[in-house]
């Protein structure tokens, strides 16, 4: 789910957290990664016949967690905030008519830690729809894992009235899936990621 993955229309890169995570990891490994952005259900299937080695950043059902393997951590991890910024004083709108925050529909670690503040909410489909409702006026707050990722949105589309405002630390549980019998995969995984967390490397994705 976004920011874990994402893909611009007409994009053939695939960027975000759990790319910049695995790309990490793989380097543990010795090997070279390659991204598919799907939905949920075709991941898996595609992941159940072999076609994918693992999958990243989808939410299993209590069903599904018993036909693969899965290694859970917890991550700390930064939240970048991005805010409503106007460049000139006149197109400031109404606070009554600003919700405070917008998500991404499928992010429920940023979501369940935002719903606690008993915020304004609207959702957006995608990250870019999100940063355009913050840079229209729409919302007044975008928080996403993905510094990288935002800035790049940011920048290709022109968006002016929009900028970071702050960094919160959160935590939420990073799941690599993998097929059941793959346990060189599984071993390998496991190592890779306690390697990286020792060496602090995991701390440093943007």
């Amino acid at each position: 789910f976004p920011s874990f993955s994402y893909q611009d229309d007409g994009d053939e890169e695939v960027r975000g957290y759990g790319v910049d995570v695995l790309n990490t990891i793989c380097v543990k490994l010795g090997r070279e990664p390659y991204f598919l952005v799907g939905r949920d259900e075709d991941l898996l299937r595609a992941l159940r016949d072999g076609d994918l080695d693992l999958v990243i950043g989808v939410v299993l059902s209590e069903n599904q967690s018993d036909d693969f393997n899965f290694l859970e951590i917890r991550i700390f991890v930064k939240q970048y905030s991005f805010v409503y910024h106007p460049q000139n004083a006149f197109n400031l709108l109404d606070n009554s008519k600003r919700a405070s925050l917008v998500l991404v529909k499928g992010q429920p670690y940023i979501a369940s830690g935002i719903l606690k503040r008993k915020e304004h909410l609207i959702q957006a489909r995608t990250v870019k729809e999100a940063l355009f409702m913050v840079n229209k006026g729409l919302a007044r707050e975008y928080i996403d894992y993905s510094n990288h990722l935002v800035t790049y949105l940011i920048g290709l589309n022109g968006l002016q009235n929009i900028r970071q405002s702050g960094v919160r630390m959160g935590q939420f549980p990073l799941t690599i899936i993998t097929e059941k019998n793959n346990t060189v995969l599984n071993s390998g995984l496991n190592l890779a990621f306690g390697s990286a967390i020792k060496s602090g490397e995991l701390d440093r994705v943007r």
